[in-house]
């Protein structure tokens, strides 16, 4: 019965060793989390986009996406204006080996007319290329009803025929 718990105690004491051995999961850095709002907040397309990798993509909500430095940078030229600040609170990151993530929610204030002008949620992938990171993918949505207006819905048909367009 002793050799029975003996060998109990070493199985249980090998799996901790071993759990141990497996990858780390850790947040990732503060200022990676907050790079691409600061820049935005400073108005410098240029900058957000070095934050991106080569292949880098923004997924916008409504439109295609917008994939490479240099066409997110054209895009963010159009997107960004100096009356507009950024926040984000980030819920969660977590980082590990060459991946991570981050997700919460932003909001957009224009501070001219110092209103509210949309509130988000966002989904960020990083990858670390050359020991830094970097953003691979970011994806936000709005919590907003919006209303798109080239997509006519048409009402149910009253009569049960589904043939008609």
């Amino acid at each position: 019965m002793k050799t029975h718990g003996f060998s109990l105690l070493v199985m249980v004491l090998l799996g901790v060793a071993l759990a141990a051995c497996g990858p780390r999961e850790h947040p990732l850095p503060p200022d990676v989390v907050t790079s691409l709002q600061s820049r935005y907040n400073e108005n410098d397309p240029h900058g957000a986009a070095e934050l991106f990798t080569d292949d880098g993509a923004i997924m916008s909500e409504f439109g295609d996406s917008v994939r490479g430095k240099v066409a997110i940078q054209e895009f963010l030229k159009g997107e960004l204006d100096k009356r507009l600040q950024y926040w984000i609170t980030s819920e969660h990151s977590s980082s590990t080996g060459d991946f991570g993530y981050d997700h919460g929610t932003m909001r957009v204030r224009d501070t001219a007319k110092g209103q509210d002008l949309e509130n988000a949620k966002y989904m960020t992938l990083y990858r670390k290329v050359d020991g830094s990171w970097k953003i691979y993918r970011t994806i936000y949505n709005t919590n907003s009803l919006a209303v798109c207006t080239s997509v006519q819905v048409t009402p149910p048909d009253p009569t049960g025929d589904s043939t008609t367009p």
